[in-house]
């Protein structure tokens, strides 16, 4: 007989969430950066300065995607959610240095 599994609470789906958004995130950004379409802010003092700041700030993006659906996530919206982040957080990147000019 197999067990049955319950539905998770909100804060275990946020806690997945957020640290499975911010690792995939995370991997495709410093992607980007050692390809070199990308390029770190001079701010970025250190990588842990920069994986502290930006999962702060995953965290937020989660906790709104979240609020938005009321912590029910359909097929695919996953996906969807990590993709939206992760431009907005590839192109707050990308315009970074634009004040430095």
């Amino acid at each position: 007989m197999m067990a049955r599994l319950e539905r998770p609470d909100a804060e275990t789906i946020r806690f997945v969430l957020e640290h499975f958004i911010t690792n995939t995130i995370m991997s495709r950004l410093l992607n980007a950066v050692a390809n070199g379409a990308i390029t770190l802010p001079e701010t970025a003092v250190s990588a842990v300065n920069l994986t502290d700041q930006f999962r702060e700030w995953i965290h937020g993006r989660v906790q709104d995607a979240m609020e938005a659906t009321n912590g029910v996530f359909r097929e695919g919206e996953v996906v969807a959610q990590i993709n939206r982040i992760y431009e907005t957080a590839y192109s707050n990147l990308e315009h970074s240095g634009d004040d430095d000019e």
